[in-house]
């Protein structure tokens, strides 16, 4: 009763003697046969003994690395047990076309072959019964129990397209090739185990939201997009047009002709509510309010008290400044009681005024880096903010957006969700120490996916491929289209309801538009419709399906990683 492995070399080996009677019980014979080469038809003896009490079954003789040229099978006699190489080859069990897979349990497609992959092939993984949550599902096997012995036959090729269909909710999917498997790796978004990353991963750092008074008007007919943006000079009339393309738009640091930012935005925003009311659609507007630095040109500011409310050098006495722009803009010294108060009683008097009754919401700037534990002053004004807002009958209904998630921060910046309904994604492609490319790619996405399923709004912000912000490299327009697809097939891979994108070089509102608003991009016009499933990765490719569209990408490379399939073209 025990486990015994035995090796071949190039000749075969001395079978195993068993001078009196040979008997078995729950035990295995572990057979390495990779040494030998067989020329087919010869049988080599295994075990020989005087007499045997045992029934040999298949599952009690294992073998590795057996030529695949050859089939074989092992045959009990009364002197011993023998392996016979057979002079045809195992039959291959041939995969082809488009396969449909169901997975009601862990119970695999067992190959009594080599398993051979032909080029083209799809494989479709349907999960209408599934109920087993996360786990490791064994999809093909090549490991046989037939004809006396248990042996591994080999995989050849690999399908050229997985898709995943009918699961439930709240699941991430990778496919893994194995020596003698395919396995379905399935687990809960909310699980970051096995990446790259700052500080743990809680489980369950935030429950799901509800976002009901958001009155959605959300659409898959095409890329559903938001646009930041603003502008110190008027703004003409066919920027508004472009402004309510968007289904959100962020305004602020924008006096567009006024004295103020305040007066400036609400400008904007009225007339692009004017605009959606002319032309039926809806855009979302939110206010801009930073919870760190002192932007210039709000009202606000005209009772803020800078000498005791902005944070200065210790030793010089002096503003300490982003040095940025210009001067540099002032920091907030938060952990003054004062100036928290000023900071939520000037955000919610603007969103209850005559101004802000256009807002929909307000983005707060400067959180993702933000952590209790180490900005404790700033972190419990940016909750407070969240409370007054929502226990305020005249703000109840606004959105609280921050950009929270960012996938090299600890914890991805998941906490902000505890107080927050959505989050602006930027600097998601900014790595951490030792993270491989394609890693932080997947946890940018499923971060977002997990934000998604859990009622959030992800408003994502990308700029061309080849650049980063301000992005001074592309002057041209094609530049542009040319770093859409990447960016695109990102957010792809994210989206679900409430997903939204950005694509710009910057906000600035300035000619040509196209610097700041490619809302008429072919890509982001062509029609979309509902995904037919969540994303599954393969290795570092990760594909998806639309209704009209098919996506995939290398998440390891730049160059030419993303690759779209158009079913309907108009």
């Amino acid at each position: 009763s025990t486990t015994i492995a035995i090796a071949f070399d190039e000749t075969g080996f001395q079978p195993w003697n068993v001078a009196q009677t040979f008997a078995m019980t729950n035990s295995i014979i572990y057979i390495d046969a990779s040494s030998y080469i067989p020329v087919g038809g010869e049988s080599m003896p295994i075990i020989s003994f005087g007499s045997s009490t045992t029934s040999i079954a298949s599952q009690n003789i294992v073998f590795s690395g057996l030529s695949t040229l050859f089939d074989t099978q092992v045959v009990t006699t009364d002197a011993g047990v023998n392996l016979e190489f057979l002079t045809t080859p195992p039959p291959d069990d041939v995969l082809s076309g488009e396969l449909s897979l169901a997975v009601a349990t862990s119970v695999p497609y067992i190959s009594q072959g080599n398993l051979q992959i032909e080029a083209g092939t799809t494989l479709i993984v349907d999960g209408t019964s599934y109920t087993g949550g996360p786990g490791t599902i064994v999809l093909y096997d090549t490991t046989f129990a037939g004809k006396g012995h248990t042996r591994t036959y080999s995989i050849n090729g690999a399908f050229d397209a997985v898709k995943v269909r009918n699961f439930p909710d709240g699941l991430w999917f990778e496919l893994k090739y194995e020596s003698s498997q395919i396995l379905l790796d399935i687990k809960a978004l909310n699980d970051y185990g096995g990446y790259v990353s700052r500080g743990s991963y809680l489980l369950d750092e935030y429950a799901v939201g509800d976002l009901s008074y958001w009155g959605n008007s959300f659409s898959w007919d095409k890329v559903p997009t938001w646009r930041n943006a603003r502008k110190n000079r008027a703004v003409r009339d066919d920027e508004i047009d472009r402004l309510a393309k968007h289904s959100i738009i962020m305004l602020g640091i924008s006096p567009s002709g006024f004295t103020y930012n305040e007066e400036g935005a609400s400008d904007t925003a009225r007339r692009v509510k004017e605009r959606n009311a002319m032309t039926n659609t809806t855009t979302k507007i939110l206010w801009y309010w930073n919870s760190h630095n002192a932007w210039s040109r709000y009202r606000a500011y005209n009772d803020f008290n800078w000498d005791e409310w902005a944070r200065k050098d210790p030793v010089t006495g002096e503003w300490i400044r982003d040095g940025g722009y210009g001067e540099g803009r002032r920091y907030y010294n938060q952990s003054v009681p004062e100036m928290r108060e000023w900071w939520i009683r000037s955000c919610m008097d603007f969103l209850k005024s005559d101004e802000g009754q256009y807002f929909d919401g307000v983005f707060i700037d400067s959180v993702a880096w933000m952590r209790e534990s180490v900005h404790p002053d700033q972190y419990q004004m940016v909750v407070d903010l969240g409370s007054a807002l929502k226990n305020d009958p005249g703000t109840a209904n606004k959105l609280y957006v921050g950009n929270a998630l960012r996938q090299n921060q600890h914890n991805g910046s998941r906490d902000k969700f505890s107080f927050m309904d959505a989050s602006y994604m930027e600097n998601w492609r900014r790595l951490l120490g030792g993270q491989p490319k394609w890693q932080g790619l997947a946890v940018t996405i499923q971060l977002a996916r997990e934000a998604l399923w859990k009622g959030r709004i992800i408003m994502l912000n990308s700029n061309p491929w080849q650049c980063d912000f301000p992005c001074n490299e592309v002057t041209e327009e094609q530049q542009m289209i040319d770093g859409l697809p990447n960016n695109l097939a990102v957010f792809l891979m994210m989206a679900e309801e409430n997903a939204y994108l950005s694509y710009a070089r910057y906000p600035l509102m300035q000619d040509p538009a196209w610097n700041w608003d490619t809302s008429d991009l072919e890509l982001l016009n062509k029609p979309l419709g509902q995904p037919l499933g969540p994303p599954i990765l393969v290795g570092t490719v990760m594909s998806r399906d639309f209704e009209y569209v098919s996506v995939s990408m290398d998440l390891q490379m730049d160059d030419n990683a993303a690759s779209f399939d158009w079913h309907l073209v108009i």
